[in-house]
């Protein structure tokens, strides 16, 4: 999953962070891949709206919000990865947009993406983790991170819209239905086509401070997939 380290420089400290990008590529007669974002916890659309204006001009994309973020209404079941997923597939349904889908998170939205990954796995031509949360982290990563952390986390609660709170009140349920994933991750970048983890140098909203290294991953999937369902019609 996704580590970090700090490196002084003078007076400044740098956090660098170890993105994990899961590229799992599977083979698709669809030579036109929608790429999908998935959203950090509480977080709406508007942290992707920099790599998706990019991506869009090599592939569909899909921007959305969860329920109760942005402009949404508020959810009628808890905020658990299975519960998002099946919304998202809803949605994605409901608006036409068809498979095969590249699904690109940040943060705990790679919970909600695996989950889908998993429900809908034959729709699924990639994924793209973006610094990922560890299943464990609201339990023992915080132990981890500095005093001050622990009063950002209260102001963060104290502040949150009702969308935000939902997501944050369900984080330890959502964890725990997604941690089993967590065994899978190194098992689907050896037997999946195209898996590798690329580090990048920022901070945890890699898409916000370095797009081109997300960008980039993206749009190799795309071709590699692409690439691929060329060779699958060849035969």
């Amino acid at each position: 999953m996704a580590r970090r380290a700090t490196e002084k420089t003078g007076a400044r400290v740098k956090r660098i962070a170890i993105v994990a990008l899961f590229l799992i590529v599977a083979c698709h007669r669809e030579t036109s891949p929608t790429v999908v974002f998935e959203a950090g916890l509480g977080d709406t659309d508007d942290s992707f709206h920099a790599v998706a204006d990019r991506v869009r001009k090599v592939a569909p994309v899909f921007l959305y919000d969860r329920a109760g973020l942005g402009d949404m209404p508020a959810a009628s079941t808890p905020r658990t990865p299975s519960n998002i997923a099946r919304e998202l597939h809803d949605r994605l349904t409901k608006e036409n947009v068809a498979p095969p889908y590249i699904l690109v998170s940040h943060s705990a939205g790679a919970w909600y993406a695996l989950q889908f990954a998993s429900d809908y796995r034959g729709e699924v031509a990639g994924l793209v983790m973006i610094d990922p949360t560890p299943f464990h982290f609201f339990d023992d990563g915080v132990k981890l991170l500095p005093p001050e952390y622990e009063q950002k986390m209260r102001d963060y609660e104290a502040k949150a819209s009702p969308g935000r709170r939902a997501e944050w009140d369900a984080r330890f349920d959502a964890a725990k239905e997604a941690q089993w994933w967590l065994r899978q991750h190194d098992e689907w970048t050896h037997q999946w086509i195209g898996g590798r983890h690329v580090v990048v140098y920022a901070g945890h909203y890699v898409q916000s401070e370095n797009p081109d290294a997300v960008v980039a991953e993206i749009v190799r999937i795309v071709d590699s997939l692409r690439s691929r369902s060329s060779a699958f019609r060849a035969r």
